[in-house]
């Protein structure tokens, strides 16, 4: 499973979360991204080979040692612990939005936010 297909599938499964209130599938994504962002160790890895086209080579000149998707997991569990765990009433609207944001990126195969982590200088 490359990084395209994860952002899809972790979006979807954040909305169904989300829709249904299933408040222990949400706080389980949100472990499931902070794990994975404070480690470096992806489920995805031990399935399939990672996609080159998201690797990172290319454009952009890496001048922070950190990878973009690993800042992305980092990002997407702080966004989702604000607005689910500490203002669940006030911040709903943003797990919305991260969930469709990453419905998008995951159907679309660009996500704007690597895209600004990378511009900014992640590897």
């Amino acid at each position: 499973m490359n990084d395209r297909y994860f952002r899809l599938a972790l979006g979807l499964a954040l909305l169904i979360g989300l829709y249904f209130e299933l408040a222990a599938l949400v706080l389980l994504l949100i472990v499931l991204l902070a794990f994975e962002g404070l480690t470096n160790l992806r489920l995805c890895r031990a399935f399939c080979p990672r996609d080159p086209l998201t690797e990172g080579a290319g454009a952009y000149a890496a001048r922070i040692p950190f990878d973009a998707e690993r800042a992305l997991r980092l990002l997407v569990a702080l966004f989702l612990f604000v607005g689910y765990v500490l203002y669940p009433q006030h911040a709903w609207g943003l797990t919305w939005l991260v969930g469709f944001a990453l419905v998008g990126a995951g159907m679309s195969g660009i996500c704007p936010m690597v895209l600004a982590l990378r511009g900014i200088g992640f590897r």
